[in-house]
């Protein structure tokens, strides 16, 4: 069974930089199928590779993403408000441009 995708997951996995977003733009839910498909996508080859089921890491992430990782409000802001709390804060400087906003993504990249 794969992790269970929402918003929290969705967040946690794009500022973590365990999924990158291509050049371009985005705006649109954290939820749609094909982002939906590459979150679960990433977790379960993560998963595999420490030997747990992918379900296993969603209350992780998702505590993460949503008591956490919500501090991170503006579009290029490198660090979190609680940064000296989270596990993982040191993975976190590699994404910005990237802002989560009333259940929207709202991402746009420099030209390559």
């Amino acid at each position: 069974m794969d992790i269970a995708v929402d918003i929290q997951v969705t967040r946690f996995t794009i500022y973590t930089g365990v999924l990158r977003l291509k050049c371009g733009t985005f705006r649109g839910s954290p939820c749609t199928q094909i982002l939906r498909d590459s979150v679960q996508k990433v977790w379960r080859d993560a998963a595999k590779t420490v030997g747990v089921a992918p379900w296993e890491l969603d209350v992780p992430i998702w505590t993460i993403g949503s008591e956490l990782c919500t501090n991170r409000k503006t579009i290029n802001e490198r660090t979190c408000l609680q940064s000296s709390e989270c596990p993982v804060n040191t993975f976190c400087d590699k994404t910005v441009g990237v802002i989560f906003k009333k259940g929207y993504i709202i991402w746009g990249s420099k030209p390559c």
